[in-house]
């Protein structure tokens, strides 16, 4: 697995309110586009960026989706135990 990290617009996340302008790409390399996915590295809150590559809260539509590929809901709630894991390890 090779990680990359890339510049993003700063955000907040959602749920914790953590600032950031980077994401680290596990899977791709080509960066975060509009509709990727994100997990916040301070709490494991799950989001999406728009089309200007801030977070954004799911659409309905797309809650659906994701609640829909078992696959991937098991990917991303492996990426959050380990945000949970560090972030214990740390305190």
């Amino acid at each position: 697995m090779s990680l990359a990290t890339y510049s993003t617009p700063e955000s907040r996340c959602l749920r914790c309110g953590k600032k950031f302008a980077a994401a680290t790409e596990c899977s791709r390399t080509d960066g975060p586009t509009p509709g990727s996915l994100l997990v916040c590295f301070h709490c494991g809150a799950v989001t999406v960026y728009d089309d200007d590559l801030r977070i954004r809260p799911f659409t309905e539509r797309e809650a659906a989706e994701l609640a829909a590929d078992a696959e991937l809901i098991a990917h991303l709630a492996s990426i959050v135990r380990v945000v949970h894991i560090v972030k214990h390890a740390r305190n």
